[in-house]
């Protein structure tokens, strides 16, 4: 092979991969599908998708059982795309609990996002990053956002 021909193959082959890793568009490992991907951004520097906490942190709750919600420790992190109309699907998500995905059922909690959360309408669809703190007397939830200068970092309301 050519210098040229060999530079050419090198430089298809990273710009496939790189294709690839764009078009998958998950943030956390663990990949749920039936989300529609075409065109989304990410919030980076304020809220763009509005919804109370106290809403996410319900549907979570009530779409686990209640022996394991109140075993529950840990961090489970999720990416929710909102759409233009208000709804939401969650895309992808990491487990930092104490508990497995098998025993969160993480299924019960895409159908509560996906179906029981209103979110207010926005002007693009955009991905929600949410980080849900169980403790023993209290959850927390806090907004991620990513941005060039700042990383990951809290977003403002």
């Amino acid at each position: 092979m050519k210098t040229t021909q060999l530079r050419y193959f090198i430089t298809t082959c990273v710009l496939f991969i790189a294709v690839q890793q764009g078009i998958s568009q998950n943030i956390y490992d663990n990949k749920l599908g039936d989300c529609d991907t075409s065109r989304f951004g990410l919030e980076s520097k304020v809220e763009q998708a509005k919804i109370e906490d106290s809403k996410i942190i319900d549907a979570i709750k009530n779409s686990l059982n209640e022996k394991a919600f109140q075993k529950l420790r840990g961090v489970l992190k999720l990416q929710v795309i909102v759409y233009t109309d208000g709804s939401s699907c969650l895309f992808s998500y990491e487990n930092e609990t104490n508990l497995k995905a098998s025993e969160l059922d993480i299924d019960y909690i895409k159908t509560a996002v996906d179906t029981d959360l209103v979110w207010n309408k926005v002007e693009e669809n955009v991905t929600a990053l949410i980080e849900i703190n169980f403790k023993k007397r209290k959850t927390v939830l806090r907004r991620m956002g990513i941005h060039g200068d700042l990383g990951w970092h809290i977003l403002k309301k």
